[in-house]
């Protein structure tokens, strides 16, 4: 876990509306850094609204992430994008533009469909929970017809022995 509080979900829209939407804490914060007057020199979205590009990452590594999270790495900050589906749109180094197809600017009911990614290591880790739960319920249902079958074949041995009495 990270100190970027990602497992905690805010309320967006700050009040007890029906319509307020659950999201991740980090999302929030992206959001809150994109609508800040004094972030817009080094973190905005892209001239059509559907990328977020970092103009000066050591500027906003030092300006902007201490204000929002508790450190100032911007490879933690990119890790957590990609943790939640932001993928970069570019391979040359010296731009950082992201895009994920549910962050858009005009589209704020898109938001909620940005998850945090599960890692296969829990995803398999659960599976195979799920799995072994299965069985041994199943071996618990086999042990109790086990039981039954030999209490009626001890039945049946005391109705022969009475029999040839």
């Amino acid at each position: 876990m990270s100190d970027d509080e990602d497992d905690i979900v805010q309320r967006r829209g700050g009040g007890d509306d029906d319509d307020s939407v659950l999201l991740p804490a980090f999302i929030n914060k992206l959001l809150k850094m994109l609508s800040d007057p004094d972030c817009n020199d080094t973190i905005q979205y892209g001239t059509d609204g559907t990328t977020l590009l970092v103009v000066d990452s050591s500027l906003f590594a030092t300006k902007v992430l201490p204000r929002f999270f508790k450190h100032s790495n911007f490879a933690s900050f990119v890790r957590q994008l990609n943790l939640y589906g932001f993928h970069k749109t570019t391979q040359d180094p010296d731009v950082c533009e992201f895009q994920h197809k549910y962050f858009r600017r005009d589209r704020p009911e898109l938001l909620k469909m940005i998850k945090r990614k599960v890692s296969a290591e829990k995803a398999d880790a659960s599976k195979a929970k799920g799995e072994l739960e299965e069985l041994l319920a199943s071996v618990a249902e086999l042990k109790s017809r086990q039981t039954q079958f030999e209490s009626a074949l001890m039945q049946k041995e005391l109705e022969k022995q009475m029999l040839y009495q």
